[in-house]
C-alpha cells in the first residue's frame, strides 16, 4: 500500500521488544526505528510493547517523560482477568504505551516453549486488541511482529 502524506492511516505496531529499551535481536531494531519512519511521512503510528523487568527503569533513565493512562487494559485467559497499568511516553517522537502488568516479569523469550510459557504472549496481544478502548484511538492496521504476536490476527478472526 503506498502511503501518500499519511493519508490519515492509524497503524499500532504490537512488538514484545522495543530498542533500546527491550531487544534481544532485529525485531526489537525494525520496532525502535521503522515507526518513527512512518510518522515522519506523516503516518498516525504508536506501537505497544510489554514493561519487561527494566524496561522503564531505562525509559526514565533515557530521559524519556512517562504517564500513567487513567484506565487499564485487561484480558481474558486461563479463566483469569488479566489487567495492565498503561505507561505512555513519546519515544523518538512516536507515541509508545508499555504495558505493565505481573505477566511480564519473567524473562522476555522463554527456554521452553508450551502452553504456560507462551500465556504472557497470547495476554500481551489480547491486551494490545483492547488498547483503543483505553486510549480512545483505534488503529486501521495491526502491525505484528514475529511469533509473539501472532495471536492477535487469530483473535481478531
Amino acid at each position: 500500500m503506498a502511503v501518500k502524506n499519511g493519508s490519515g492511516i492509524k497503524v499500532l505496531f504490537v512488538s514484545t521488544e522495543l530498542a533500546p529499551y527491550s531487544k534481544v535481536g532485529g525485531l526489537g531494531d525494525v520496532a525502535g526505528s521503522l515507526p518513527k519512519a512512518l510518522c515522519q511521512a506523516g503516518v498516525d503510528v504508536r506501537v505497544v510493547t510489554p514493561a519487561w523487568p527494566g524496561v522503564l527503569e531505562r525509559v526514565a533513565a533515557s530521559g524519556v517523560k512517562t504517564t500513567t493512562v487513567r484506565k487499564k487494559v485487561y484480558a481474558a485467559y486461563d479463566w483469569r482477568i488479566h489487567s495492565a497499568e498503561i505507561i505512555k511516553a513519546d519515544v523518538k517522537g512516536v507515541t509508545t504505551y508499555f504495558l505493565k502488568a505481573d505477566d511480564y516479569l519473567g524473562d522476555m523469550y522463554p527456554s521452553q516453549l508450551n502452553f504456560w510459557t507462551a500465556s504472557p504472549f497470547a495476554v500481551f496481544c489480547m491486551q494490545a486488541l483492547e488498547l483503543k478502548n483505553a486510549i480512545d484511538w483505534v488503529p486501521d492496521i495491526y502491525h505484528c511482529h514475529d511469533w509473539t504476536s501472532a495471536f492477535l490476527p487469530c483473535a481478531l478472526a
